[in-house]
């Protein structure tokens, strides 16, 4: 038997141990194929090992276990009503939105300890069958997301998150929402990893739903919901929907494709992750789960009152 010269053999398990580890990458369920060789979500953890930890993102909001916190006020949006000149990047496993211009976007109110400067936006969406909403409200997983990113003004102490994200789902409806149409189209410019373009000057305020639907809203202490699943965000969830027609919907994976350059991008989202005994809050003017209570109560008044009458 031929022997190996023990610094050929190191070097060959040196390049074993390195192709091992290029190969070894995160991605989504639906990337995963004969020849793609990557760790899914319910794999991250063995290379990102805080994805396994108690306060994971997204979860399921069960809006009757929620708590009613009153500091929890609508928020302050400034700049988002400015036009923008931004960038979309196809990055791999979402479209990216930053902000070319150095604009001065923050949020403030809402619970929020201190000013958070606005970041990034980013979406997640399914396919033509099945919804992509990474977070769940009472077990309904909708369309599509929308995350709007902004990082603390300052260093966060102690007891506050580095991150505040902004969580929008969407609903599908009949006609195209046309402040969307930008973006939409743009798609067609990035259909693979790394394609970059420029969208038009766009106010962000465009994108979401009119400012008197924003007071309705939960928080709760999570993670990102991308490895590494770092600990550090502080959620913000809106019951307000935004529309997108079907066709809009669908174009993000008609129009996009994972790294391999042939699988197209959809249903990246990463499934809910259990709750471990935190709390969800509902804001001031959140009180959904109080109209079974409400209805109650009017219907006791009510005979009440007859029985007075009788």
């Amino acid at each position: 038997m031929m022997k190996v010269p023990a610094l050929l053999l190191a070097l060959l398990c040196s390049l074993c141990s390195e192709e091992t580890s290029a190969e070894a990458h995160w991605c989504y369920g639906s990337q995963k194929n004969s020849n793609n060789v990557c760790k899914e979500p319910k794999q991250w953890k063995e290379l990102y090992g805080e994805c396994g930890e108690k306060s994971q993102s997204p979860i399921n909001i069960i809006t009757k276990d929620t708590k009613f916190m009153a500091t929890l006020t609508p928020f302050t949006f400034k700049g988002y009503n400015r036009l923008h000149l931004l960038s979309i990047t196809n990055n791999g496993h979402s479209v990216q939105v930053d902000f070319i211009e150095n604009m001065n976007m923050n949020i403030s109110g809402g619970g929020l300890p201190k000013l958070y400067r606005t970041v990034q936006f980013h979406l997640h969406w399914g396919t033509k069958e099945k919804g992509g909403s990474e977070h769940l409200i009472d077990s309904r997983r909708y369309p599509a997301e929308l995350h709007i990113v902004h990082k603390i003004n300052g260093t966060a102490a102690a007891n506050e998150k580095e991150l505040a994200v902004l969580g929008f789902v969407f609903e599908k409806a009949e006609n195209d929402n046309e402040k969307y149409e930008p973006l939409i189209n743009a798609l067609n410019d990035i259909p693979h990893e790394g394609n970059t373009t420029v969208i038009g000057r766009l106010k962000l305020k465009d994108l979401i739903p009119e400012e008197g639907k924003l007071d309705r809203y939960f928080r709760y202490n999570g993670s990102l919901t991308t490895p590494s699943c770092n600990e550090t965000v502080l959620w913000t969830v809106f019951e307000e929907p935004i529309p997108l027609s079907q066709r809009q919907i669908e174009a993000f994976s008609e129009h996009l494709f994972f790294p391999d350059g042939e699988t197209k991008m959809n249903s990246n989202f990463r499934p809910t992750e259990d709750l471990n005994n935190r709390d969800v809050y509902r804001s001031s003017a959140n009180v959904p789960v109080l109209r079974g209570a409400t209805l109650f109560v009017a219907a006791m008044l009510a005979c009440l009152i007859i029985g007075l009458q009788n």
